[in-house]
């Protein structure tokens, strides 16, 4: 049981983590990459 619950975790982290890089490239490609952090703008 426990090791199912390791996967599942396992695979939220990994979607979690593909849709962040692809909101992230959106907003380069949209804002362009001036090393400038969209926190601070």
């Amino acid at each position: 049981m426990q090791v199912q619950i390791y996967i599942y975790f396992f695979k939220i982290k990994a979607f979690c983590e593909k849709k962040y890089l692809l909101i992230e490239s959106e907003w380069i490609k949209n804002y362009g990459n001036n090393n400038c952090s969209k926190y601070n703008c």
